[in-house]
């Protein structure tokens, strides 16, 4: 059976990431995720393919690769295909990794994005979990 390429219909944000090569890519992917470029159940390019499209070394690809499947983003099938596992956009959306997004400005300038739309209402929605009308004291088991 022959092999076909999946090519690379994404774009990573590589610009002015810091830290390691690898979390780069990690964050890249997962920011992809949040905008909708890579879907639930997509199948992703290689890491040969994702490394010579965007420069890097497939080292850094490999690793970023392992970190979002060991994280449940990707999920790796027997034949050596890598998709994207179901739920992976939702929490990418969430922010799992602790994966910040640019501002909204760095991405669409004038438009808030769905994922900083998601955030904003989920700040909205914050619940406090301290109990009403009790004081600091009223917890205190009478002697």
């Amino acid at each position: 059976m022959t092999r076909v390429a999946t090519p690379v219909n994404f774009s990573l944000n590589l610009a002015e990431a810091a830290g390691p090569r690898a979390s780069q890519v990690s964050r890249a992917l997962i920011e992809a995720m949040a905008d909708g470029q890579i879907s639930d159940g997509d199948r992703l390019p290689s890491t040969r393919m994702l490394a010579v499209t965007f420069g890097l070394a497939r080292s850094a690809v490999v690793s970023a690769y392992e970190e979002l499947i060991a994280a449940g983003f990707l999920v790796a099938r027997p034949g050596g295909h890598t998709f994207v596992e179901h739920g992976a956009r939702a929490a990418a959306l969430a922010g799992a990794l602790g994966a910040s997004l640019p501002p909204p400005a760095a991405r669409q300038p004038g438009r808030a994005s769905l994922a900083d739309r998601i955030r904003a209402t989920a700040a909205e929605l914050a619940v406090s979990m301290q109990p009403v009308g009790l004081s600091a004291n009223s917890g205190r088991i009478p002697s």
